[in-house]
């Protein structure tokens, strides 16, 4: 009998320190948001950057600008090797100023397959806001190609 309870026993001592070593269930949820898998790919992405590349890049995508012509997009560059399938196609991003207006900007989007080049991208950029106030010299501020998610 006393060799029977010393099997179970120690038949019960891998089971106990497999369950010390599993992730208990419900722990993903007490991550914060910026560490949940969701976003380490973006915090990741964010560290590569300096800061100077960071400040130009939400220049370009997410600040505020006097107008904004085009639907906005957002630059899936990131997943162009991983999820090929989301991406869209190079598009274009352009910021323009008003020659003598250093404060007030203007945010174009280039849809994804508009343009083929960079000098295509800013003439339809310039275009476009041409038409929106006629007569008013637009300058050419920042201009990016970017890989457009879907």
């Amino acid at each position: 009998m006393d060799t029977l309870m010393n099997i179970k026993s120690l038949a019960f001592i891998p089971s106990l320190a497999l369950a010390a070593l599993c992730p208990v269930h419900g722990v993903q949820a007490q991550l914060s948001p910026a560490e949940s898998p969701a976003f380490q790919g973006h915090a990741a992405e964010t560290q590569m950057r300096s800061e100077e590349e960071e400040r130009k890049r939400r220049a370009l995508f997410f600040d505020a600008v006097a107008l904004e012509i085009g639907e906005p997009g957002l630059p899936c560059d990131h997943l162009a090797l991983s999820k090929p399938q989301a991406i869209a196609g190079p598009a274009f991003v352009v910021i323009l100023g008003w020659q003598g207006k250093d404060e007030d900007r203007l945010r174009v989007w280039i849809a994804p397959g508009a343009a083929a080049s960079e000098g295509e991208a800013l003439q339809q950029a310039q275009d476009l806001a041409g038409r929106r106030r006629a007569g008013v010299v637009h300058v050419m501020v920042d201009l990016r190609r970017y890989l457009a998610c879907r």
